[in-house]
């Protein structure tokens, strides 16, 4: 049997045990503290502070700094611009102008930008506006989105210093509009070749007469289309040509329209007119006016020859050719004004006109020995016939008002001395009011000039042959004995129109 201080003592052990484990350090009443071992209790980890970061720094964005780059691009028809990067904070434009000495000239073309870099940029430009030189601009887009406005609120970027703009070389690989036209031989069609035509829009072709270096008469045209057109076959006017012709091109301002004179300008590259110039050999011909032999003489307005040659004036024998009772030298090619000296006693009411080759001893007419009569495709040359007693008659013209108040008229054909007067004509087409005279010799006057008043010039004149009376050289009428000359008992008259004052374009070759 245990004895009962001995339990007693093993159970306060057992308590102070668990008192321990428990974590309960309070000590047991009865038991000192120093008979007590000591269990340190472990330490309940504490979660260390968490050290506080300063907040990451927002970066500033680098500034876009607008900028041109370009190289040398080249430009063809198409007017395709290749700019190799343009640079823009906000969306804007970049614009092409011409350089005019280093400044901006005209604007050839833009094309909008967004904001940053645009690489690249293609503008279409007006290539032949273009100059050797252009200069590419920033605009800003300030006014209505998408719609380039300047002048106006769409203004050059930085414009308070000059703008932001690049200035660089183009190399400018344009088609160049040409003809291309050979000296030729024109039949009695009137038939002109055209070999080849360039042309960088619709136009004319037209060919004028050339003669020392003066752009003439428009003797013949033709519409051209863009680009070549090779083969062109179309007749002139070859009765009034010169042997130096001008085929010059022609803008089509009216589209579709035909050629006016007036409006239709010549199209120039490089500030010239596309022209070229080509030599003809014509048909032969002949054309005069009727006429009263003066002096002994008839002039023939006009004789073409094919080479060196004669034009000779037969009587008139039943409608055949009698004998020649007159003859004049030729010129190869056109011959104006040629007077023919007649045998007064032989002139017919009707002479025969003959054109001859010199083919004999050259500058003396040989007929009938040499210098046979022309041959022209095969045939004879059929005579021209001329009447040696017309009367008095004139020619009138349609024209505008020529310098120092002159009108032309171009015939004037009588067998007295006269005074050439131009009328008003009223509602009615009668004679009005007399505006203005000259006085003519007998015989033929070509291109008379008179002045009239333009104050009191109407739209419709009228030219009408008065009698100059005595007192001689003084125009006395109304009133007086200065009476028109009448013809059939009717006054020997022809009307025409003052053209308005239209701009003079001459082509340059």
């Amino acid at each position: 049997m245990v004895p009962k201080q001995i339990t007693l003592l093993w159970i306060a052990t057992i308590l102070l045990v668990s008192a321990c484990a428990s974590g309960n350090g309070t000590p047991i009443e009865g038991v000192p503290a120093t008979e007590i071992s000591t269990i340190e209790p472990t330490a309940t980890p504490l979660p260390l502070p968490t050290a506080t970061l300063p907040p990451t720094s927002t970066l500033e964005p680098t500034p876009i700094v607008p900028s041109i780059e370009v190289n040398t691009p080249s430009l063809k028809d198409d007017g395709l611009l290749t700019i190799n990067s343009a640079t823009i904070p906000d969306a804007g434009w970049l614009v092409i102008y011409q350089n005019i000495d280093g400044e901006p000239g005209d604007i050839l073309g833009y094309e909008q930008l967004n904001p940053g870099e645009n690489s690249p940029v293609i503008i279409i430009i007006a290539p032949r506006d273009a100059t050797p030189y252009l200069i590419a601009r920033l605009h800003i887009d300030a006014g209505t989105g998408g719609m380039f406005e300047h002048p106006g609120p769409d203004a050059p970027v930085n414009d308070d210093t000059g703008g932001v703009s690049e200035t660089f070389p183009v190399d400018i690989q344009l088609s160049v509009p040409s003809i291309d036209v050979t000296d030729q031989v024109v039949a009695s069609d009137g038939m002109v070749h055209i070999k080849g035509v360039f042309a960088l829009e619709p136009g004319w072709l037209v060919i004028h007469n050339y003669e020392n270096d003066e752009v003439g008469t428009a003797i013949g045209r033709i519409p051209v289309q863009t680009g070549q057109s090779d083969g062109l076959d179309f007749p002139i006017r070859w009765q009034i040509a010169s042997t130096d012709l001008l085929a010059v091109l022609y803008e089509d301002e009216e589209q579709p329209g035909g050629f006016d004179k007036d409006v239709d300008l010549p199209f120039l590259d490089g500030g010239s007119a596309v022209a070229a110039e080509f030599s003809v050999t014509l048909p032969p011909d002949i054309f005069g006016y009727d006429q009263t032999p003066f002096d002994g003489k008839i002039t023939i307005e006009r004789a073409t020859s094919d080479g060196p040659g004669w034009i000779a004036a037969y009587y008139d024998d039943s409608g055949q050719p009698g004998l020649i009772i007159g003859f004049a030298y030729l010129e190869d090619g056109v011959n104006e004004f040629v007077a023919i000296e007649l045998v007064e006693t032989a002139v017919t009411s009707r002479l025969l006109l003959v054109l001859h080759e010199d083919t004999g001893n050259l500058g003396e007419f040989d007929f009938p020995a040499a210098d046979l009569p022309v041959v022209n495709e095969g045939q004879p040359f059929p005579p021209f016939f001329i009447h040696t007693s017309p009367g008095n008659y004139l020619i009138t013209k349609d024209q505008q008002l020529g310098g120092e108040n002159n009108i032309t008229i171009p015939l004037v054909n009588t067998d007295l001395d006269t005074w050439l007067v131009i009328y008003n004509i009223n509602e009615t087409d009668e004679a009005n009011e007399i505006i203005g005279q000259t006085w003519l010799s007998a015989g033929i006057n070509r291109d008379v000039l008179v002045e009239i008043d333009p104050d009191r010039a109407s739209e419709n004149l009228l030219a009408m042959l008065h009698q100059d009376n005595v007192p001689l050289k003084q125009f006395d009428f109304p009133g007086g004995v200065d009476i028109p000359l009448l013809r059939n008992l009717l006054p020997i008259q022809s009307p025409f129109t003052l053209l308005e004052t239209q701009r003079e374009v001459q082509p340059l070759p």
